[in-house]
């Protein structure tokens, strides 16, 4: 069996960066991304508030609970 190959970055839950860890860089970027200050994302790595990215606790919402 072939592996299908996948687009985009795939990130735990609450990695807001990608970078493959969720921690307090993650919360840091997060509640950025609630004060409407600049967050840098690595390349590939969907923005915070597109599609579920960043909204950890599922409530259709990222903000400061989710960080």
């Amino acid at each position: 069996m072939t592996p299908t190959p996948t687009t985009g970055v795939q990130t735990k839950q609450g990695d807001s960066d990608c970078d493959g860890d969720v921690d307090s860089v993650d919360a840091l970027k997060t509640l950025r991304h609630v004060a409407d200050l600049s967050v840098q994302q690595e390349p590939g790595c969907t923005p915070l508030g597109e599609g579920d990215k960043g909204d950890v606790d599922c409530d259709g919402d990222v903000d400061s609970v989710d960080a």
